[in-house]
């Protein structure tokens, strides 16, 4: 279970599948949250990149699906940690479809 820092709460699947801009700017100053092997890491999201589907070259879902592009064509509001390591995590969300974003938060 995780226990959510500073009366935080999860956000709904469905904040995800709206405008993607509108989005993008709603999650700047939002908490990521990552629990792994008993571990948890509290980041604030402090830059996103918005990606609109994989007609944005600039996309990893560009290249298709792939086993690393996979969370990328789900249903909005679901993601995977790219990188846990050091001060930041970077993550990937899904938004509104085939929207993504990417995502940096620096650890406290």
């Amino acid at each position: 279970m995780i226990c959510y820092p500073f009366g935080m709460r999860k956000l709904a699947r469905s904040f995800y599948d709206r405008d993607t801009i509108t989005v993008a700017k709603e999650l700047l100053g939002k908490y990521l949250v990552h629990q792994s092997h008993g571990r948890e890491k509290v980041g604030k999201i402090v830059e996103v990149e918005a990606y609109l589907g994989p007609h944005d070259l600039a996309a990893h879902s560009a290249r298709g699906l792939t086993q690393r592009t996979r969370v990328m064509f789900g249903p909005p509001g679901f993601g995977q940690i790219v990188d846990p390591q050091y001060q930041r995590l970077i993550a990937v969300l899904v938004g509104q479809p085939p929207s993504t974003f990417s995502l940096a938060a620096e650890t406290t």
